[in-house]
Parts: C-alpha cells; structure tokens; sequence
C-alpha cells in the first residue's frame, strides 16, 4: 500500500512534535510492508532515503508566513498527480488541501496535534487559515488526535465515526545515554542534579517567558535554568528572553539526542511551562528518564495525569516559583516505565495506525 506523507518539515534530527512523530512512526510501517514516501521542504531535508522512507523535497519559501501555504499547494499538487493509495496529512497546515484531495477521489487519513490557531506567534491572516483547515479535517476519511481533549474537541463537531485517540510513543531510556556525559555538562557549565531542564522550540506558545521569570524569583542556591531548543523565526522573541536572563539562564540551541539525554538523565527539575500543547514529546521524554517533573496545568498536560503537584497555574509566575522552590529540594524521581509501555508505545501507535490504513483502504475498495 503506497502511502504519501504531508506535514513534517524533515526527518530525522528535525526538531519539531511533527517531525518528531514522524520519525519513530514511519520506519515501524515500513517495516509492516508499507510504502512511504515523505513529502517534505526541501531546506530541511539531507537524505532522498531513510530507512525504508523515499523523500520527495518540496521547494518552498523561507517566510514564516508562507513557507507551510506554498509547501503544502505544491505537495497537493504532487499527490493529485501521482495518487497513492492513502495521503496521511500530520497538522492544521497540511490540512489546507484536504478538500482538493477529495474532490479528486483519494482517501485521507488526518491527524490532529494541536490548536495551532491559538498560538500567538500567528498573525491574524494565518490563523484564520489554520481555522479553516480545521475544518478541512471534518472532511478526512479519518481522524487521529494526539490527546484525549482534541478528541472531544472533534465529538463536540459532530465527528464520532471515523476517529479515534491515539497519542505519540516515546522510546524507554538506553544504555548508551550517558555516553561523554562530563564533556557534554561541562560544555555547558552544568554539573549533575545542579539545574533545571526546559526542552522545545523557543516560542511564545511554550511561554519560557514565564519560566525565566519564576526561576529567577524563586530561593535557589547553585541551581541553573538549561533552554534546549532553536528560536527560528523568533529572533525578537528570543532577544526579549535574554535580556531578562541571567548568568544562570543556559540557552544551548537544540542539541542531538545523545546530548538532550545526557541533560534529561542529569537535571534536577524537568519544566514544562508551555501554555498550548497537543501531547509534548519533550514531557515524555522527561517521564521516559524518570525527570523530576513540573509541568502547567493546561488540558493536554492534564490529560497526561500526573500527580497533582506535577502540576502549577499555567502562566502565574509566582505558583511556578513557589512549586520550584518546592520540587527543588525533594529531587524526587519516579519510575514511568510501565505506565510509558502501556499508553505511550510506538509499536502500539504503528500497529493501530496500520489497521486504520487497512480499514480507510478498504472502504476505498468497496467503494470502487
């Protein structure tokens, strides 16, 4: 079954939820005998295979604004043309063509990660694009969500057949984590179970503004604040949260996965202030190395079910200090292991979504 891919920017090493998901779930179907084809923007994209994965480098603009809009026409175009057998569409961006899609006969599998609408970064323009995408999903033959309150979001739309919850998987932690782990800290001027860890794209929506704030309001003593992630398209953003930081605030840009383990497997405080999510990757990775976590109470992170003081009032800057004042000195671990295998498994997430191609292809079948 050939099976044609829209919405990561790149893969592997993108940083990105998208991309993220992508990379594990792909080369698990490819391996169930799927044809994949990954159509992706070009600037993103080093490799025409990977694993199993045929990539199609798509050129696009380098405008924040624009580069997704002019991606995903041409991409529309392309699989108009070549009419695979199932176009799974990964976000509100790649949703823009779904009707075109469908008018022209192909079967759509769509899934949802997140309200890309009510991020700030967006000017009115493109969120009202991504408003109508939203839309354009109703129309797929199927729907996924990546958390249980996008689910409803779509019931409360009257979208019950056809859709199902299914979140992202995480991988369980490695022997190999710690490989270099005192010349990666030390790189950083970090020392083991001495900082605080933030991981994600540097944007308003994760609210690091916030982060910075508390951490610098709250009673720490030889405690640092390490921010992974890349601020591209950001660069105001970013100018804004380094001049409220300090010598203690560790921007390190986003890092490779042995690095970003070594910090997840090392910090005393894993930190999660974001204020709209689908389902973070960055949370569960933190749970997959047993972090210290504190996250905000925003649905989606509820939804995770956390222990309550896992949680603090998403963009209060005085709850945030107070609960790391409080997390800080407990340094408590907690072993996520099986709750991982069983509710966030790739293996699972790859098998339920072969049989959701199974089933959208075999109404095809029957239809024709």
């Amino acid at each position: 079954m050939k099976i044609f891919v829209i919405g990561a920017r790149g893969f592997p090493g993108v940083q990105g939820g998208i991309e993220s998901h992508c990379e594990e779930l792909y080369p698990r179907l490819v391996r169930k005998g799927f044809e994949v084809t990954a159509l992706t923007i070009k600037q993103y994209t080093e490799t025409n295979n990977w694993k199993g994965i045929s990539f199609i480098k798509v050129p696009s603009a380098s405008s924040k604004t624009f580069q997704k809009p002019i991606y995903n026409l041409i991409s529309a175009i392309y699989c108009i043309l070549r009419r695979p057998d199932i176009i799974h569409v990964h976000g509100l961006n790649a949703g823009l063509f779904i009707w075109l899609f469908r008018l022209f006969g192909l079967k759509v599998v769509a899934t949802y990660h997140s309200m890309d609408y009510l991020y700030p970064k967006w000017n009115a323009l493109v969120k009202a694009m991504l408003r109508y995408s939203e839309k354009q999903f109703l129309s797929a033959d199927y729907i996924i969500t990546v958390s249980k309150p996008y689910l409803k979001h779509f019931n409360e739309r009257r979208r019950t057949q056809a859709i199902s919850y299914l979140p992202n998987g995480v991988n369980l932690l490695d022997d190999g984590h710690e490989k270099n782990k005192n010349t990666i800290l030390d790189g950083w001027g970090l020392q083991e179970n001495g900082y605080i860890l933030t991981v994600g794209r540097i944007t308003p929506e994760k609210d690091i503004l916030t982060l910075i704030k508390a951490f610098t309001k709250a009673k720490l003593s030889g405690i640092k604040l390490a921010i992974v992630g890349s601020a591209e398209f950001q660069e105001q953003y970013f100018e804004i949260l380094k001049r409220i930081s300090n010598d203690n605030v560790i921007f390190t840009g986003q890092l490779n996965k042995n690095d970003l383990s070594v910090l997840y497997s090392n910090c005393r405080l894993f930190v999660l202030s974001s204020l709209y999510e689908g389902l973070p990757n960055a949370l569960l990775e933190a749970m997959s190395f047993n972090c210290n976590i504190l996250i905000s109470d925003i649905d989606s992170h509820i939804a995770v079910g956390m222990e309550q003081d896992d949680y603090f009032k998403a963009q209060d800057i005085e709850d945030l200090a107070n609960k790391i004042d409080q997390k800080i000195p407990k340094n408590k671990k907690k072993d996520y292991s099986q709750f991982l295998l069983k509710n966030y498994n790739w293996d699972i997430v790859a098998d339920e979504v072969s049989k959701i191609y199974a089933e959208t292809r075999k109404t095809y079948t029957s239809e024709v």
